[in-house]
């Protein structure tokens, strides 16, 4: 699976499963941006730890919350 050069969203990315898919993406090479309504504690990083998810506190019931999201994207 190749990512390279693609921008991904992934809400609710700090931690549990959203984490995993963040770093599933990171190591695929795309762009990531995740966002969630608590700071993650400590960045998202690739497997190999050279990559890093772009965070921003969102609360996705918000729509202005997640246009800001999408514009980071």
């Amino acid at each position: 699976m190749d990512f390279t050069g693609r921008s991904v969203i992934v809400t609710g990315g700090t931690r549990g499963l959203g984490r995993v898919i963040c770093r599933t993406f990171l190591d695929a090479g795309a762009d990531v941006v995740t966002c969630a309504r608590n700071a993650p504690d400590g960045p998202v990083t690739s497997t190999d730890g050279t990559r890093e998810a772009v965070f921003t506190t969102a609360d996705v019931r918000d729509p202005d919350q997640v246009e800001a999201v999408v514009a980071t994207a």
